[in-house]
């Protein structure tokens, strides 16, 4: 997590989205929306105005869908709209977000009635250009409306339940119409046969998506399965959304008569987010055009503005699944993922759920801007902070091995945070801010930061490894940072030689271990019998003394041998011996000498033409 440089990016984020509430904010209910009496007066006047795109006659308007029954209905039938067609001009972001997450609408800048060209994109002319737009979206007839944000009913519509038919009563013709198909044929919209030996009908879109996989090293993987993102198949105000499952299949939940347009929504199932191209406000869309009305499958590749979403995406998705499996606690609900697309660092300073001060406790200078502009900056930042992403992953550069790493790595920090909470995040993120980065080792709490670290690394090379490349982890640490102070290569170590699991060493990081020797206190009081095994590896990168007595069980060891090797003969005396991280070499030959008791724990390593002998003292 590197949000040294992230702490002057919050105050960017914090100056670009913040606005003044007094412009534009209607404070009473006469002026406070649009309504309209008379939708279709009104959606007229909106839907046929001289912008330069062609406007398209809405099939599941009201009036057409009753037109459908009047015709074959037998009988009389006065139909009830079931939506309504709107649209909504947030103010700032603050109604922007809510739009999106308080009502959970699916939002589009564009009419939904316009007919637009393959990659051209919508632009309104009554709008200027730095200000929000007009944002198009269907609701229920019962939806209630936000009282402090602008919003139009444009039209009534019904959109018909699934495969809704008239029986005619009429022997001349089919015993019935479907609803949904006549009202398309009346306006004189195609009903397209997609494959012409099958009979004409609305399809249930269904597909796969895949992400092309750039990494060079994986030349036995092309694409990976997009896996819990949503897909979204839209004509005209009717849209229907769904996920895909793990080999990145969907079926959407509704049918289509015509072929739809396809989106991709990154708004995982999972329970994340990411943000793209709507900013640090809403989830990434991708347009896939429209398609065939029995399905589409695409694989993103590279070159595509979705491509690192879905990499994102999938390094998210395997991050939850391993914690549903393994019992490590998941981030905290809803997290907004933030892609950097010009940067190379990631950071997880989850900004959104701080409530308390943050600090410079550096250099004279930074305490002085502390001093000089912190509260006003903190809030300002308590103010906006619900606004603000929880993790930003700069993907600059990067293969999808990369990113998948260092999403694992981000995510891991989120569910250190859901043990410990806000006061301990902000003193992880006043020593980064302080110290540029992760410092030198030296100043207030940089052993808190030092274990978050830990854990982030070790966490991000370990699902990589196991989960992109399905290896086994038996090799050293080589990933990022692994000469660094803060010495990410000893959760590896506990872990890939069996010590303790992640959700082991996870339990114990809790509020109370701010320092190294909290941490091995912890680890050592949760798994009694693994004691020394612990403090071997503490031992072995020097954070613990290794003349420290120890126990695994009843033993209590006063004589140690730690990270040593042997190429000649070496003789070692004591009461209760306990080895571990020796390695003895053709010529060596390594003695113990014991009056009681000697445990040799792994990793133990005797070459050929070496030899080990252990022999009693009485």
């Amino acid at each position: 997590m590197k949000i040294g440089l992230n702490f002057s990016l919050i105050l960017t984020l914090l100056l670009w989205i913040s606005c003044d509430d007094s412009i534009n904010i209607f404070q009473n209910e006469e002026n406070n929306y649009l309504q309209n009496n008379s939708p279709n007066n009104k959606s007229r006047s909106i839907l046929n105005n001289d912008t330069g795109y062609v406007y398209l006659q809405n099939p599941y308007s009201l009036d057409n869908m009753q037109e459908v029954y009047d015709i074959f209905y037998d009988g009389e039938i006065e139909l009830e709209p079931t939506n309504l067609y709107v649209r909504f001009l947030p103010q700032d972001s603050s109604q922007l977000a809510s739009l999106v997450y308080d009502y959970n609408l699916e939002l589009f800048n564009y009419p939904l009635n316009i007919e637009l060209d393959e990659g051209e994109e919508y632009v309104d002319p009554n709008i200027e250009e730095d200000e929000f737009t007009w944002l198009y979206t269907v609701v229920d007839t019962e939806f209630t409306f936000p009282s402090n944000i602008l919003y139009e009913i444009l039209e009534e519509c019904y959109i018909p339940e699934e495969d809704e038919t008239i029986a005619t009563g009429d022997s001349r013709v089919e015993n019935y119409v479907d609803v949904e198909e006549m009202a398309y044929t009346l306006l004189g919209y195609e009903i397209e046969e997609t494959i012409p030996t099958l009979s004409r009908g609305k399809k249930r879109p269904e597909g796969y998506i895949y992400v092309r996989n750039n990494s060079p090293e994986m030349t036995n993987v092309d694409s990976f399965p997009v896996k819990g993102v949503k897909v979204r198949c839209r004509k005209f105000v009717k849209f229907s959304t769904t996920y895909t499952d793990t080999n990145g299949h969907y079926v959407m939940d509704s049918k289509f008569a015509t072929s739809p347009r396809y989106s991709l929504v990154f708004d995982n199932c999972k329970g994340f987010d990411i943000w793209g191209n709507w900013g640090p406000l809403a989830r990434a869309s991708y347009k896939l055009g429209k398609q065939s009305k029995s399905g589409y499958s695409h694989t993103l590749e590279p070159q595509e503005r979705a491509w690192k979403w879905a990499a994102i995406n999938n390094a998210g998705y395997d991050y939850y699944l391993m914690c549903e499996e393994s019992g490590i606690t998941k981030p905290p609900t809803n997290i907004k993922i933030l892609t950097m697309k010009n940067m190379s660092n990631s950071s997880a300073g989850m900004y959104r759920r701080i409530e308390n001060f943050i600090s410079f406790e550096g250099n004279t200078m930074q305490r002085f801007l502390t001093v000089l502009f912190g509260n006003q900056l903190n809030l300002l930042y308590q103010s906006l902070r619900m606004l603000m992403p929880d993790i930003t992953i700069g993907t600059n550069g990067k293969t999808y091995s990369k990113i998948y790493r260092d999403v694992n790595h981000e995510l891991a920090h989120t569910s250190h945070f859901s043990k410990v909470g806000s006061p301990y995040w902000a003193d992880y993120i006043t020593y980064i801010a302080s110290y540029g980065t992760y410092g030198d080792g030296n100043g207030n709490n940089a052993e808190l930061c030092a274990i978050g670290e830990m854990w982030g690394y070790a966490v991000g090379e370990i699902c990589r490894c196991e989960k992109l490349y399905n290896d086994t982890i038996n090799g050293e640490y080589n990933g990022l940072h692994k000469d660094d102070w803060f010495k990410p290569h000893i959760f590896w170590d506990l872990y890939r030689y069996k010590i303790l699991s992640l959700k082991n060493i996870h339990d114990c990081m809790n509020t109370n271990v701010r320092t190294y020797n909290q941490l091995i206190t912890e680890l050592c009081h949760r798994y009694p019998n693994k004691e020394m095994r612990i403090k071997s590896v503490f031992m072995t990168h020097g954070l613990l003394q290794n003349n420290l007595p120890g126990t695994d069980g009843n033993i209590v060891y006063d004589s140690f041998l730690f990270n040593q090797s042997y190429s000649s003969s070496y003789t070692h005396t004591g009461n209760d011996v306990y080895g571990a991280f020796l390695f003895v070499y053709p010529g060596g030959n390594l003695t113990i000498d014991a009056s009681n008791s000697v445990t040799i724990d792994y990793p133990f390593i005797v070459e050929s033409g070496a030899s080990f002998t252990i022999q009693r003292t009485d």
